[in-house]
């Protein structure tokens, strides 16, 4: 009845957060109240006038718009999330990628074979970076292990040499 909804209205104590989602049933019926506060200039007044409306709304109407929103809302949710995983996926395995890449190079180069390269990404980031670092660590370490075996060598030969003048100035007897 109106005088329930007028007397509904006019509780001080509630807030008007409170009062939108309670519901006010009238001749067996449910209805939802909706408030609306807004600003109109007046000539009296420069702020202007503060007027609040309240709106009622029959409860399956509020229903049936509740359902309209929140069934594409959820549903656009739910693909955002998706693509969301399937961006988060992409750029784990492109960082992750190079990375076991790299890991399973230096397995290589820890085996003996120091002729692996780890192949560049391309992206242009730390990655690369890193990548061009290794590679070019791995290129010195090859030059050092064949400068290493090549004085080796000669040191080899220098023994030989000694040995071989040894023998000359001192015969077998």
């Amino acid at each position: 009845s109106r005088r329930e909804f007028e007397g509904w209205l006019s509780r001080p104590e509630e807030s008007s957060d409170h009062r939108r989602a309670a519901p006010f049933s009238a001749g067996g019926r449910e209805y939802r109240v909706a408030f609306a506060e807004t600003v109109f200039p007046t000539h009296e007044h420069r702020e202007g006038r503060k007027m609040r409306f309240s709106l009622l709304f029959p409860g399956e109407v509020i229903a049936a718009e509740q359902s309209r929103v929140i069934v594409p809302l959820l549903l656009a949710s739910a693909a955002g999330a998706a693509v969301l995983l399937l961006v988060g996926f992409l750029i784990a395995h492109r960082i992750s990628r190079p990375i076991a890449l790299l890991a399973r190079t230096t397995q290589e180069i820890a085996s003996g074979r120091m002729d692996a390269v780890v192949p560049a990404s391309g992206s242009g980031g730390e990655i690369t970076r890193l990548t061009e670092s290794f590679n070019t660590m791995l290129r010195g370490l090859k030059k050092y292990q064949e400068d290493l075996l090549r004085a080796q060598q000669f040191d080899d030969m220098g023994h030989l040499a000694a040995g071989i003048a040894h023998e000359i100035r001192n015969p077998l007897t």
